[in-house]
This record gives C-alpha cells, sequence and structure tokens, in this order.
C-alpha cells in the first residue's frame, strides 16, 4: 500500500514484489506519480525521435507561459511508421 502523506488515502499496489527495496522503490514511483499535478500535455512531433522515452524531464518553449513555465516529466511515448513517415507521440505530465 502507498500513503499519501497526512491525507490519510491508501492506494494498494496491485502485485508482488520479490524483495522489500523493490517494494519500496515501487511504492515511491507511485507515490510520485499519485503527487503530481493533473496537469498533462499531448504532442505529436513532426519528426519522430527515436531518443525520447518515458521518464524524460522536459521543457516546453513556445506556447502559454503558464505552458512554459511548468516543469514537464514524459509519461508515455509511442513512435509510429505510417503515411505521414516516423512519427513520435507524447504525453506529458506536470512534475
Amino acid at each position: 500500500m502507498v500513503s499519501h502523506g497526512g491525507g490519510g488515502k491508501t492506494k494498494r499496489v496491485g502485485r508482488a514484489y520479490g524483495t522489500k527495496e523493490a517494494a519500496e522503490r515501487a511504492a515511491k514511483a507511485e507515490h510520485g506519480r499519485a503527487a503530481r499535478k493533473p496537469y498533462s500535455l499531448h504532442l505529436h512531433l513532426a519528426l519522430g525521435d527515436a531518443a525520447v522515452y518515458p521518464d524524460q524531464r522536459v521543457a516546453a518553449s513556445g506556447y502559454k507561459p503558464e505552458i512554459d513555465a511548468t516543469k514537464w516529466l514524459i509519461s508515455e511515448v509511442s513512435h509510429t511508421i505510417g503515411d505521414r513517415g516516423f512519427v513520435t507521440a507524447v504525453k506529458l505530465e506536470a512534475a
């Protein structure tokens, strides 16, 4: 279970881990995800970039000041090849 600080909320992690350390790492990671602001940003990059992967910290530039000022973390990535060539889609969450 992951407790979210003084708020008393608890979340049960849905799998068993082989070691106490692995379970603690998973609990801390889940706590970090739950503590993030609920802001998200979905982008399709005009040119695909195979070097993009989840858990990278990124900055936005050229959008609204509120978006540019937010620290972002890549939460999901998909790479596709189709009619438009190689395309990378990313979901960012406020870090």
